[in-house]
């Protein structure tokens, strides 16, 4: 995922990094445009629209993760997570589960990685200003 950021706009990833930071507030992101973009994703991997995500259905859901950790999925894979995301275990996924598990993901890895990525950008400004400066006398 990092090497994507590399290729950002500084305002794209300041704007990325804004709109994400919705997911550590539960009270901005109960049915914020973030929560309805994952429930976007969920609806499309829910073929029947019964409200749940079985096995088969799944790569739909979780793929987009995969990919931007340029994972290679296998079928053992699938099955891993799936189980990790089924969190009462009944063989489906509802919307809950996979809520908990998006948002924690974004807590944990995209998040930092955004924040980490900023932090490089703006150490790599400061860097050239001071060398600027040093220039200059």
């Amino acid at each position: 995922m990092e090497e994507d950021l590399l290729s950002l706009s500084n305002a794209d990833l300041q704007l990325l990094y804004e709109t994400f930071l919705v997911v550590k507030n539960q009270t901005d992101y109960k049915n914020s445009d973030v929560q309805m973009g994952f429930r976007s994703v969920f609806l499309d991997a829910d073929k029947d629209q019964d409200g749940n995500v079985e096995i088969k259905d799944f790569p739909i859901l979780i793929d987009g993760y995969f990919n931007s950790k340029h994972i290679k999925t296998t079928q053992e894979l699938y099955e891993e997570y799936f189980k990790k995301i089924d969190l009462n275990q009944d063989g489906k996924i509802n919307f809950n589960d996979y809520d908990v598990f998006i948002r924690i993901v974004y807590e944990t890895e995209y998040l930092p990685a955004l924040e980490k990525e900023i932090n490089r950008r703006q150490n790599k400004v400061n860097e050239a200003s001071k060398t600027n400066e040093a220039n200059k006398t």
